[in-house]
């Protein structure tokens, strides 16, 4: 069976406990960071059925103050602690953890409007967006090839891929 991709855990497209992310607060509809608070690591705690799941830290971004203005938050799975300027390394030479290769983002805008202290304690709902595409092939036996023919088939190499990028 192929292995499905996840957000993290080992069990589907579910959250795991101590699943990591990276969450910037930024000026509202741009990436102006706000507060140096740019790539602040956060801890999962994976919720119900494990679909969703509440993120703590321990340096824990707040909604800045009035002078400030409004604020959009920008995160992404898995952690990096050595990103920078929203620039992440992609590294997909090796992929025998698929989630720590699953790079998805979320910004959480509130519809647009950005968030400040009206919110009070309201927490903000990220919702993350796969940005790599996954490849499964799947080998059949064709007209005439017996049964058993391809038990012996253990991997299918694609030449000419890029395994390394930035995301940004």
């Amino acid at each position: 069976t192929a292995t499905q991709p996840r957000v993290g855990g080992s069990e589907g497209n579910l959250w795991g406990s101590g699943d990591l992310i990276g969450i910037s607060m930024v000026k509202r509809g741009t990436v102006e960071i706000v507060d140096s608070k740019e790539n602040v690591k956060y801890t999962g705690t994976p919720l119900g059925d494990a679909k969703s799941a509440r993120f703590s830290s321990l340096s824990p971004i707040y909604y800045p103050v009035s002078t400030a203005g409004k604020v959009d938050f920008i995160a992404y799975y898995p952690y990096q602690s050595a990103m920078t300027d929203f620039s992440y390394s992609v590294k997909l030479a090796s992929q025998e953890s698929q989630s720590a290769i699953d790079l998805i983002v979320a910004r959480a805008d509130n519809a647009g409007t950005g968030y400040d202290l009206e919110q009070g304690t309201t927490p903000v709902n990220l919702l993350f967006n796969h940005k790599l595409a996954k490849v499964i092939i799947e080998v059949n036996n064709g007209e005439g090839v017996p049964t058993g023919e391809l038990a012996s088939l253990s991997h299918v190499v694609i030449n000419g891929m890029n395994t390394t990028a930035t995301f940004n």
